[in-house]
Order: structure tokens, then sequence, then C-alpha cells
């Protein structure tokens, strides 16, 4: 769970945004947080290596995970 977020060497304050997005989700679609994070993460890791421009990324890792969601 967490130790994907924990070797991304996050601070705080950006842990707390992926957590409180993950949360988010989580209870918009009432869909357990894990599974979630799951989800959110293995997006999110995946941005972080191909995506150009590294600002934003939560926002467009929630994107993918609801994109994900709402196809599955």
């Amino acid at each position: 769970g967490d130790a994907t977020m924990q070797t991304l060497h996050l601070s705080n304050n950006e842990y707390r945004q992926h957590a409180s997005a993950i949360t988010s989700i989580a209870g918009h679609f009432h869909i357990d947080e894990p599974i979630i994070r799951e989800i959110y993460e293995k997006e999110f890791e995946y941005l972080l290596h191909h995506a150009r421009i590294k600002i934003y990324l939560s926002v467009i890792a929630m994107r993918h995970v609801k994109d994900i969601i709402i196809r599955s």
C-alpha cells in the first residue's frame, strides 16, 4: 500500500495531496481506499517516469483513476 508513496520521497504536503485525492475518489465511487490507492499509485508512478511536465501529476493521476473505474 503506502510503500510506493514512501519510495517517492514526497514532502508531507505532497503526501497529504495524494492521500486526499485517494480519499476523495474512494468516497465518490464508494470503493475501499486500499483499492483506489493501488490504482492511484500505479498511475502516479507511471506518470512520474513518463510525463515530461512533472507538475499536476496528482491531478492527472486522479483523472486516470476515475477513467479506469468508470470503464471497469
